[in-house]
């Protein structure tokens, strides 16, 4: 016998109100009408959850609620900025399912450290972006946004960087140069530099941050 399932036409789920059952091999979806007039597919237990209530529109006032009104003068004005989108847009990839990149980031475990909850913080830590050619990069492609594995970069920087993943034999075993950073305490430029020199493990993770004179 054909599976049944529930009519959901015309019910509201917060913002969203089902228009039509969608053609899909593993889940029953619809087709929703946000009320801010964007139309968005949505899995039928998902809606019924309470688990999408909106197209993604209401995840975004939310986080620009969380700094209305706020008189720091650091990030005073800024919150039409272009680092203020990259930093609503990383929020929101890593945190919700109803994004179009969610699977590569929040989906695969990507996640963004605390004290980046704050835009202060983040703006205070990257900084303003060199020019509209740079674009936030995690030097290690499977680690977290945070201030240690994060900088502002070009396209061309990123491509290469995605091709040149570095692994260091440290006391028997393969680690990324973020890791190698978080055991040392270093940057991972200066890690990475030192990789590039040479260096033993030992020495690229334990060296002091300043060489004696004469030390290559």
């Amino acid at each position: 016998m054909p599976q049944r399932f529930e009519d959901l036409t015309g019910n509201r789920y917060g913002r969203l109100v089902a228009l039509r059952r969608e053609p899909s091999e593993r889940y029953t979806k619809w087709a929703c009408q946000c009320d801010c007039g964007n139309l968005k597919t949505v899995q039928a237990v998902s809606l019924k959850n309470g688990d999408t209530q909106s197209c993604g529109c209401l995840f975004r006032e939310r986080a620009s609620k969380r700094f209305k009104g706020r008189k720091d003068r650091i990030t005073h004005g800024l919150s039409r900025s272009p680092e203020y989108r990259v930093w609503a847009s990383m929020l929101e990839r890593c945190r919700n399912p109803n994004t179009v990149g969610y699977p590569r980031y929040g989906g695969r475990g990507i996640k963004v450290c605390e004290r980046w909850d704050s835009f202060d913080n983040f703006i205070a830590d990257m900084g303003r972006r060199p020019s509209g050619d740079y674009s936030i990069e995690r030097e290690d492609n499977d680690g977290n946004y945070e201030p240690s594995n994060c900088r502002w970069a070009t396209r061309e920087e990123q491509a290469y960087n995605r091709t040149k993943t570095i692994l260091i034999d440290y006391r028997g075993a393969k680690i990324t140069t973020l890791e190698a950073s978080k055991i040392s305490g270093l940057s991972t430029n200066i890690v990475k530099t030192r990789w590039f020199k040479g260096w033993s493990a030992e020495d690229i993770i334990h060296r002091p941050k300043r060489q004696p004179s004469g030390y290559k």
